[in-house]
């Protein structure tokens, strides 16, 4: 861990940490696979396992809004370079997983970040903590390019 990270507050709560469970769960039901959560200030969330092999890496985030609200979806520039390069150093796919109200989508970034003419980055996060360290560069994933989660029986 860092200097910056060990004074920086920590905002996840108990209550993030079950919707965050609520959503790895439907991804484990596709693809049958089981969600390890790793340590905190760990460059990704979950690693995806068959058994004890690892198949993926999983970055999860839940919003309070519908797929549909806004063309974009944006995600820290620095969490998305953390688990490319994880991703890449094991040859493993790295999937940016969201929980929306209207259901769970996923991308996997790995392959969405070569395509540089997609890559939309500005500066932004977010304002209601007035925490200046919120402020950041922002990868902006086109909303059209998510899959949907859909479990399979």
């Amino acid at each position: 861990m860092t200097a910056a990270a060990a004074t920086r507050p920590v905002y996840e709560q108990p209550k993030d940490l079950m919707n965050e469970g609520t959503v790895i769960e439907h991804v484990c039901a596709m693809w049958k696979w089981q969600a390890v959560k790793l340590k905190k200030f760990s460059p990704v969330d979950f690693a995806l396992t068959d058994r004890d092999r690892i198949r993926g890496w999983a970055e999860i985030k839940c919003r309070t809004n519908e797929s549909t609200r806004y063309p974009t979806y944006s995600v820290s520039l620095h969490k998305v370079m953390a688990g490319v390069h994880q991703a890449n150093f094991t040859g493993l796919p790295y999937y940016v997983v969201i929980g929306f109200t209207d259901g769970v989508w996923y991308i996997n970034a790995g392959r969405y970040v070569g395509y540089h003419d997609r890559l939309d980055v500005r500066i932004g996060g977010r304002t209601d903590r007035n925490d200046p360290m919120d402020i950041e560069p922002m990868v902006h994933i086109p909303v059209k390019l998510l899959r949907r989660v859909e479990a399979r029986g």
